[in-house]
């Protein structure tokens, strides 16, 4: 009963919330993108050297790159170096309602990106609530049924793209380099 009360009060939060963003919605490719957000989560040192090397790819061809990255525990751990364009969150800054909080998660969600990329493996009440309220023209993440009204674009996924990292990377980098601009207004 008690985890029931929570999810409901996290839902009519992230409803608020999410009806409160003013965002113009618009289909970019990965080319036409000047300005990306990227919201990961990593269970290991490995995830976020795949993570970095999308970032410095994306970084080499003179996108503007946040990045948000959720680590396990409450500590963040010792190879989560800070740079400028990365912040880490850890279980310590999700609040009860697996709402994450902090300077960095509001300086993220106030930017008008172009793109905001979900490359979480699993899908999390803060991943969502954090895609639901991101000011993005275009919101691109993992395939969940339950969550197609928060996303523009959702990859579906094999059992090999939830184990490897860098095969989902590579298939959402030649999905979103498809794309023809539109914009819609």
């Amino acid at each position: 009963m008690f985890e029931w009360i929570k999810t409901w009060l996290w839902k009519h939060r992230l409803k608020k919330d999410e009806r409160q963003v003013n965002r113009k919605l618009k289909t970019v490719s990965l080319d036409n993108a000047k300005s990306i957000g990227i919201i990961a989560s990593i269970n290991d040192e490995e995830d976020l050297k795949t993570i970095e090397g999308f970032v410095h790819k994306l970084k080499n061809h003179e996108k503007d790159i946040s990045l948000i990255v959720f680590t396990p525990g409450k500590e963040i751990p010792n190879y989560c170096i800070p740079k400028l364009y990365v912040d880490f969150v850890s279980q310590k800054m999700i609040n009860w309602f697996g709402i994450p909080t902090g300077k960095a998660i509001r300086s993220f969600q106030q930017k008008d990106f172009d793109i905001v990329i979900d490359l979480c493996r699993e899908h999390k009440k803060e991943t969502l609530y954090m895609m639901a309220t991101s000011r993005a023209s275009m919101r691109v993440g993992r395939y969940n049924e339950k969550w197609t009204t928060y996303y523009d674009l959702m990859l579906s996924e094999t059992d090999n793209d939830k184990k490897n990292l860098k095969h989902y990377i590579s298939e959402l980098e030649k999905y979103l380099n498809q794309i023809n601009a539109v914009n819609h207004e």
